[in-house]
C-alpha cells in the first residue's frame, strides 16, 4: 500500500502539536521553592538595598536611640527565615529574603511590629507612639 503525501503531512503535524503541547504542561507543572517553613517567597531578586546593619545606621544618624545593637542573626533567623537580625533597647530589626515572608512573620507575632517590603520592625513594649512613627517613616523612605 502506498503512503499519501497530503496523509503524512497531516500524521507528522498531529505528532510535532503533540510534542509541544507535552513540553509546555511539563514545563508548566514546575513548582516554585519553597523555604524551610514551607512558605513561597515572592519573586526572587533584590527588593531593595536596605540591611539591618543600614537601617539601624540610620536610625542613629536621625537621633533614634539604638544603644548598642546586638547581632542575632545566628540565634533567630533560622526558625523565622529571616536574613538578618539586629536588636537594639528599642526595637529589633529582621530583614527577610522576601515579602512573603516579612508578611508572614509579622502577622504570626504577638509584638508590636511594622512591616513595609522585607523589612520588619519589631518594638519594645512601652515605646511612645511618635518615637515608633520616627522608626516608621525611617524604614519606609529607605526601602523605596
Amino acid at each position: 500500500m502506498k503512503a499519501r503525501p497530503g496523509r503524512n503531512r497531516s500524521i507528522q503535524t498531529a505528532l510535532a502539536a503533540t510534542v509541544v503541547a507535552v513540553a509546555v504542561t511539563v514545563g508548566c507543572d514546575k513548582q516554585p521553592p519553597m523555604t524551610t517553613s514551607g512558605v513561597t517567597p515572592s519573586a526572587p531578586g533584590l527588593m531593595n538595598s536596605a540591611t539591618s546593619a543600614s537601617l539601624v545606621s540610620a536610625f542613629a544618624r536621625a537621633g533614634l536611640p539604638v544603644g548598642a545593637p546586638r547581632d542575632v542573626t545566628a540565634q533567630r533567623c533560622p526558625s523565622i527565615d529571616c536574613s538578618s537580625e539586629l536588636d537594639t533597647n528599642d526595637v529589633a530589626v529582621l530583614k527577610f529574603p522576601a515579602t512573603g515572608l516579612a508578611q508572614k512573620y509579622e502577622s504570626s507575632s504577638a509584638a508590636d511590629t511594622y512591616q513595609v517590603e522585607d523589612i520588619v520592625l519589631v518594638f519594645r513594649a512601652g515605646l511612645p507612639a511618635a518615637t515608633r512613627s520616627r522608626y516608621q517613616n525611617l524604614v519606609t523612605e529607605a526601602v523605596e
